[in-house]
């Protein structure tokens, strides 16, 4: 990855090409990389950089894509929009510190209906090399898991919501949902 993060100092068509590999790759590492590319590189790094701040999904890239909406190139302003778009119904929207909250909102919401509980949400090294992240939760049965699996928008590479129960454990990413052994 950090080949490509060196890349976007390149010329403009291997900057964007290095940007569209890091947004596809999903790395929470490749952020300020981005960031840094859209406030120093030329403009034609600006829509694949952005693009790939909103499949990453980091809320730190709003205030550089805010400010591309007010350039004066259509495509630049739709890659922008379209990136807030990604980023605002991205699970990875919120920052470190409202998660705690959001988390024990989640917490008590769920509780109190008796289906599906927040319990924890953590990181873990893939056999790809990259981190993946998980939001993990109980419920009591899999038919409550399957109904909150798919009210849940996993939009975010190597993002996983994995849900509980004493029957077994049942879980989504981009690909879609999965069952596993607890």
């Amino acid at each position: 990855m950090e080949h490509l993060i060196l890349s976007l100092k390149d010329k403009w068509d291997v900057g964007a090409c290095a940007a569209e590999a890091l947004g596809s790759i999903g790395d929470q590492r490749a952020v300020e990389p981005l960031i840094d590319a859209i406030k120093n590189a030329d403009w034609a790094l600006w829509p694949p950089a952005a693009k790939s701040l909103g499949q990453i999904g980091d809320p730190r890239a709003v205030p550089v894509l805010k400010s591309l909406l007010k350039d004066s190139n259509t495509s630049i302003k739709n890659a922008a929009s379209e990136a807030l778009e990604a980023i605002e119904a991205s699970p990875n929207r919120h920052t470190e510190q409202e998660q705690p909250a959001e988390e024990e909102n989640a917490r008590e919401t769920t509780e109190k209906s008796g289906e599906v509980r927040f319990v924890r949400k953590y990181t873990k090294p893939l056999p790809m090399g990259v981190e993946g992240t998980y939001n993990e939760y109980e419920a009591d049965n899999l038919e409550d898991a399957r109904s909150f699996l798919a009210n849940q928008n996993v939009s975010v590479h190597y993002l996983y919501v994995e849900v509980y129960t004493p029957e077994g454990g049942i879980g989504k990413d981009m690909g879609g949902t999965y069952e596993f052994d607890v």
